[in-house]
């Protein structure tokens, strides 16, 4: 299957595979950008994001419990995967 990994940058990445491939590919190139990751099915559906929270992460948080953030310190990170 073919995805679009959006960045919301203006930038966007074509990716032919699984989900989980798109997935890891988006999160090879994920940048600070303060934006939520997408990634788009052929049908213009998307099928799973990685939202942007302008806040530090803190795993002593059990409120703010993510399996796989991507923290950029006390600016922000991203949520893990959440599929659609």
């Amino acid at each position: 299957m073919k995805y679009t990994i959006d960045y919301n940058t203006g930038i966007t990445e074509e990716f032919v595979g699984t989900l989980a491939g798109a997935k890891a590919k988006a999160d090879e190139n994920v940048n600070y950008t303060q934006q939520s990751i997408k990634i788009i099915d052929e049908n213009d559906t998307v099928v799973a994001t990685r939202k942007w929270w302008g806040v530090e992460y803190d795993e002593s948080n059990e409120n703010m419990y993510e399996e796989d953030p991507i923290s950029y310190g006390n600016f922000g990170y991203y949520t893990s995967w959440i599929e659609y």
